[in-house]
Formats: structure tokens, sequence, C-alpha cells
């Protein structure tokens, strides 16, 4: 299984875009990866979409969030303005950014890292996106039967939902066939929908044609591919968990590298030239039955710097001890005491 949210990850880049070096290498990188002249472009297409999907039986939300130590005051302002970024301190561990995530994806995200953060890390730069969408034609619930699903791995039992109506087909290259759901309310489709691509045949050459046909044809040219058919339907309720894990190999693919590897490229951020991006984190959970779809994603860019010092050695005399007190010089103990348990309070 795979499942990733290309909104949350933009949306996140966008965060680093921010902070990056004016006319850098490591800014123009990621403007060309995200076809964007400016980090403000995605705010403001996150909110085309929410307007849009609040008309349309869709409920769509996206919300950001800058944990930082020892970065600009400038750069938080200009996030909380254009990005409407929420600025909180970095914490010790990542207990209360578990807690953001869980509120924000209304409990379907949470656990993407755990444990102390390390002392490396001077910025997390989080967003989540969190859909719920419901069918323009609901399936009906007493049609769902048992059934099979033929995994790779081999069948799979499965509760199998029907229709059978005129719904939006395609063929895609690869000789895969493609089905438009489409979400709304009362049988009146909004502006969201759902593309279920099946591959042509069962085998994994088949899929990666499939995958391939679906990279070559921009979205608005599948999109534009559907034409109504008589459908009898057979899809199964699902629920898929993806992550937490590590984008930075597919990131470097797409041609991201000085933001991983360069010095001095994050100057709208931070003073530290060795300020560097060091992962992009993702983790996605989807479900889908007869009502609609819900989803979530959490997007974490973990921002370090090469040059910090190590943490403070911490030493706390809260159990028994030994006490010294000498004359340097000579070495000479003046008083020498075992302490298990001395009068504490006085």
């Amino acid at each position: 299984n795979v499942l990733t949210s290309p909104l949350g990850v933009s949306n996140a880049l966008s965060l680093v875009l921010a902070g990056a070096t004016p006319s850098s290498t490591c800014e123009n990188e990621i403007k060309e990866v995200l076809k964007v002249s400016s980090h403000t472009e995605l705010p403001r297409l996150g909110m085309l979409l929410s307007s849009t999907a609040e008309e349309g039986g869709v409920q769509l939300t996206t919300a950001n969030s800058v944990w930082t130590n020892n970065i600009k005051p400038e750069y938080i302002s200009l996030v909380r303005e254009k990005h409407a970024s929420e600025a909180l301190a970095l914490p010790k561990d990542y207990s209360a950014v578990d807690d953001w995530l869980k509120e924000k994806t209304h409990g379907l995200i949470s656990n993407v890292l755990s444990g102390p953060i390390d002392s490396n890390v001077v910025a997390l730069l989080m967003n989540v996106v969190h859909f719920k969408g419901s069918w323009a034609n609901k399936f009906d619930e007493s049609r769902t039967e048992d059934g099979t699903f033929k995994s790779s791995d081999g069948p799979l039992k499965a509760r199998m939902m029907h229709a059978h109506r005129k719904m939006d087909v395609a063929r895609l290259p690869g000789k895969a066939t493609a089905l438009r759901l489409d979400y709304g309310s009362n049988g009146s489709a909004g502006e969201f929908c759902a593309v279920f691509v099946l591959p042509h045949q069962s085998t994994a050459a088949s899929m990666q044609e499939a995958i391939n046909g679906i990279a070559l044809n921009q979205m608005s040219k599948t999109l534009s591919l559907f034409s109504p058919k008589d459908v009898l339907l057979q899809l199964p309720r699902f629920k898929v968990e993806w992550g937490a894990k590590s984008l930075k190999p597919y990131l470097r693919k797409l041609g991201i590298n000085s933001a991983f590897d360069g010095r001095g490229i994050f100057s709208g951020m931070s003073d530290d030239p060795e300020v560097y991006l060091d992962d992009v984190i993702q983790k996605v959970v989807m479900e889908v039955t007869e009502e609609g779809t819900v989803a979530a994603s959490s997007t974490m860019a973990m921002m370090k710097s090469r040059s910090l010092p190590p943490p403070p050695l911490e030493i706390s005399f809260d159990r028994p001890f030994l006490m010294m007190v000498m004359h340097s010089p000579t070495a000479t103990p003046v008083f020498i005491g075992k302490f298990d348990k001395p009068e504490l309070m006085f």
C-alpha cells in the first residue's frame, strides 16, 4: 500500500520555502518542484479549495504550525500572516506535537514521532489536511455483501459495495479503466471527486503501466477523458494507513537537493548558516465506505543545525550522594560526607 497527500507535502514545503535564502539554489529548486513563484501561492490555493468544498458536500480543512527554537521573529511573523500558521515553542519531546496533530485531524492521526526531540532540531514545520466527503450518490448499505479482494499476496475477505447506474468512465494509457465518483449531496455533484483506476490485468507490470499512464497525463487532461456509461460497480469498503515515512528520497528524485545539503540556504529563517532541511515525514490515513471518504494527512518538515553544541549534561542530586570540602592548592579534605537522608527542609 502507498498513500500520500500531495497537497500536504506542498503546504509543508511552502513553509520551508518561506525561510529559504532569496535567489538561492535551495529556493529555486523548491519553487521548480512546487511550480510556484512565491511561497504565498499555496496558502491561497488552500483557501480556495476549502471555500469550494463547503458548497459541495465536502469538509476540507488545512492547518499549519511551526515549533521553533532560536528562529528569526521575522520568519515567525511571516508564516503567521501568510500561512495562517500557529507559532509555538519547540518542546523537549513530541507529546505536545502529537496532541496538536490529533486535534487537527479529529483523532485520525497520532504517533507520527515519539520520544525526545533531537537537540539539533531548530524547527518543526507542520501541516495537516483533513477531508470528509459524502458521495453525491451514496451506496445502498443493504446491497453491501461479503466478497473477495484478490490482493498480490492472495485472496482477502472483503465487504463489497454495489451500485448500478450511469457513471463517468475513461480508458487511460496502458489500457487501465478509470471510474469517477463525485462527492456532493442529494445526487448533486460538487467540485470534488474520487478517481479509481483499475489496471488492465492483475500483475505488477500492468499496475506499473497504469501508474505510468497517470504520470504521463496532466490531471486536467485525465479528468477530460471521462464520459458517462452504464456501469455495474463493485467496490470494497476499505481503510488504509501509510507512514509515518520519510519523503526525502522522493524529493531528491524530484530535484530538491540543496535544501538537504547546502549551507547558508535558510537566511530567511535563521542567522545560522548551518541550518538545513533534515527530512520531510508524512503519515496518511483514509477510509472509504458507503457514505463517502474520510482522510487525513500529517506532513512534518524537520529543520536542523549542524553547528549546535551538544545538549547540557543534566546532573540532579536528588538521591544519596557524597560531598567534600577541599583546599584546592593542597588537595586537603576539610570535610567529607556521605548523605543518604540529610535534613532537607530548613
